[in-house]
């Protein structure tokens, strides 16, 4: 089980409600923030997704250019084989990061039905469990969190090595200088 989990699955169940409270505010801002961390998950996997599309399109004009090459019979230098080399490892480092973005793994949902009605069933009939099931909510929201931030960085990894794969490679046509 994950530290997070245990913390606070573990709050939800020691928190004892107080009687004559209303503690359906929390259980709203709790939703609010569960919805938050999720969108900002599929906001990162969306900017991935047009990102590889990027890095396809990288691939393709690669492609082009180095069977136009071919086709013309071009001798590349040593530099430009050098600079050539790197800029298809980038593409692939950017790739890489790009797939580890879309873990599936990466996720945590909100507790099931069965566990809410255990919470309701736990807790005498004048209390009130929003603020247990807002604290049960917070361990997902906050294991929400932290996948984005590791999906983010690897983002700025991906983004970061296709741009320097267009780089290089354009280091490498402007070092071919052998018709």
């Amino acid at each position: 089980m994950h530290e997070i989990t245990k913390k606070w699955y573990g709050a939800a169940e020691d928190f004892k409600p107080k009687v004559d409270r209303d503690y359906s505010w929390v259980w709203e801002y709790a939703k609010f923030r569960f919805d938050w961390a999720c969108s900002n998950g599929r906001y990162i996997e969306d900017k991935a997704m047009n990102l590889f599309k990027f890095l396809l399109a990288i691939a393709a004009g690669f492609g082009a250019a180095i069977s136009f090459l071919v086709s013309q019979k071009v001798v590349l230098t040593p530099w430009s084989y050098g600079f050539g080399i790197l800029a298809l490892l980038a593409l692939l480092a950017s790739g890489v990061g790009l797939l580890i973005t879309f873990d599936p793994s990466d996720h945590l949902y909100p507790i099931e039905e069965e566990a809410a009605l255990m919470c309701i069933d736990a807790h005498s009939p004048d209390e009130d469990c929003h603020a247990n099931m807002s604290l049960a909510m917070t361990a997902s929201t906050e294991f929400e969190r932290q996948a984005s931030n590791k999906k983010a960085k690897w983002l700025r990894w991906g983004l970061a090595a296709s741009c320097a794969s267009i780089v290089l490679f354009i280091l490498a046509l402007f070092l071919e200088i052998h018709p």
